[in-house]
């Protein structure tokens, strides 16, 4: 009986050697370009992409324009976006306000981000905004500021937050090389979470 669950104990091993690789790798790849500007690129299907391993869309958009809070464009022009949300969108954030308790916009979107992370199908991008829209009530300029964080926490930091909790200090370190990405594209405050 004990040698029918070795496979799948050494499958688990292998899995968790291979996240914790990733999260060692991430952690090297996100380490600011000198002189702190952040290396980035718009492609001509209006995606932006940005040295830090994952980061694509709005956020990498906002890194390319070097963090300025003014709007320039849309996705879809192919030009960075930055200062996204609106001032509607800040005070709803606000009103949430920052922490780890239920209900508090950090826990909000770690929720949000939770329910569109699928182990083997990966990130869910339209699920997540979706959530964001519905929980947090802000516009879907502001709501995809948050996706590439999103996709850079499926992809670097889901295990320690999957099967962590979201507000651990592991996780939110994991996520954190997102956070002024996620800020210079929203051009407001961000309330942040706090370890738990």
């Amino acid at each position: 009986m004990a040698a029918a669950g070795a496979p799948q104990t050494l499958a688990w091993a292998l899995l968790m050697a291979a996240a914790w690789q990733r999260l060692a790798e991430a952690s090297e790849a996100v380490q600011p370009a000198p002189g702190g500007a952040a290396s980035a690129a718009v492609t001509p299907s209006g995606n932006a992409t940005v040295g830090a391993k994952g980061l694509r869309g709005a956020a990498a958009a906002a890194a390319a324009g070097g963090g300025r809070a003014q709007r320039k464009g849309n996705a879809s022009s192919g030009l960075p976006v930055t200062a996204a949300c609106s001032a509607s969108d800040s005070r709803l954030m606000e009103r949430l306000g920052a922490g780890n308790a239920a209900g508090t916009f950090p826990e909000v979107v770690a929720d949000c981000r939770s329910v569109s992370w699928k182990l083997f199908a990966g990130f869910q991008e339209g699920q997540f905004k979706s959530c964001l829209l519905q929980r947090i009530g802000f516009s879907a300029t502001c709501a995809q500021c948050f996706v590439p964080a999103g996709t850079f926490g499926y992809r670097n930091c889901k295990f320690p937050c999957l099967f962590g909790s979201w507000c651990s200090r592991i996780c939110l370190g994991c996520t954190d090389p997102t956070r002024q990405q996620v800020t210079s594209c929203a051009g407001v405050p961000i309330p942040e979470a706090t370890a738990c």
